[in-house]
């Protein structure tokens, strides 16, 4: 046998070996999504409005972006439900990112202040903290920068 068919046959065994556990996830993870996409097709859900900002900010509409993360803000804000609580956290978060992509890092670091505030969530915590940092090093940057150029 040549090299090509041993890889060939090599490949052809672990794709059947593979086959049951992609499978099996693959019937899982659909399980599992199909409520997550009842609600993402009901409008005024949670994830309806985060489904919408994240179009329109992938299409750099930050504004309307915006306009839909504040919609969770609003509706979802006073609720005791921890995953609710967890998006209102990543809305406060988001805006924040598109107010800095719009160029207004005094108001994205409100945002990201509020994020911190808003959630108890590492991941969100973490990078809210990050662009903070982040914003705060630009922000004393130019000051110096201008009094060097002077």
């Amino acid at each position: 046998m040549n090299r090509k068919k041993i890889c060939q046959i090599i490949l052809l065994m672990g794709l059947l070996i593979m086959l049951p556990f992609t499978l099996f996830s693959c019937k899982y993870y659909f399980v599992k999504e199909d409520e997550n996409l009842k609600n993402l097709l009901e409008p005024g859900s949670i994830e309806y409005y985060n489904f919408i900002a994240q179009v329109y900010y992938s299409r750099r509409q930050y504004t309307r972006a915006i306009f839909f993360y504040e919609k969770i803000i609003e509706g979802y804000s006073d609720t005791e439900n921890s995953r609710h609580r967890r998006h209102v956290a990543w809305a406060y978060y988001e805006i924040g990112f598109c107010e800095k992509k719009r160029g207004r890092k005094k108001k994205a670091l409100e945002f990201f202040e509020l994020a911190l505030t808003k959630s108890n969530d590492f991941t969100i915590n973490t990078l809210a903290l990050d662009q903070i940092e982040k914003i705060a090093i630009t922000l004393k940057a130019k000051p110096k920068k201008l009094a060097t150029e002077l």
